[in-house]
């Protein structure tokens, strides 16, 4: 969803309404917000084969060095994987897995 969307409101919790919308955040099925590396972490599990094969390895680092990764990878996201004028469309098959 969104992070524009006033939709999204009424799914996080009150305290974290205002923060950025710099980080990324994961909403579980269970109700259950994630952010930051942790948010990453938790759609490479959504998302299936491989990606929660290939985020493994992030889950043996310890709390605050993944957060300290996240971040870094976060502020080369542009150089790494390039911008774009628009995001692109999700299939039906990932579509599915997120509210919108």
């Amino acid at each position: 969803m969104a992070w524009q969307s006033s939709h999204r409101l009424s799914y996080m919790p009150f305290s974290k309404k205002e923060e950025s919308p710099e980080s990324l955040w994961v909403l579980s099925s269970g109700g259950q917000s994630y952010r930051g590396s942790e948010a990453a972490l938790k759609l490479a599990e959504i998302l299936g084969f491989p990606w929660h094969v290939l985020a493994f390895p992030a889950r043996l680092l310890p709390v605050p060095a993944r957060q300290w990764l996240y971040h870094q990878l976060a502020a080369r996201r542009y150089r790494l994987f390039g911008k774009h004028a628009s995001c692109p469309m999700p299939s039906p098959e990932v579509r599915k897995k997120f509210i919108l």
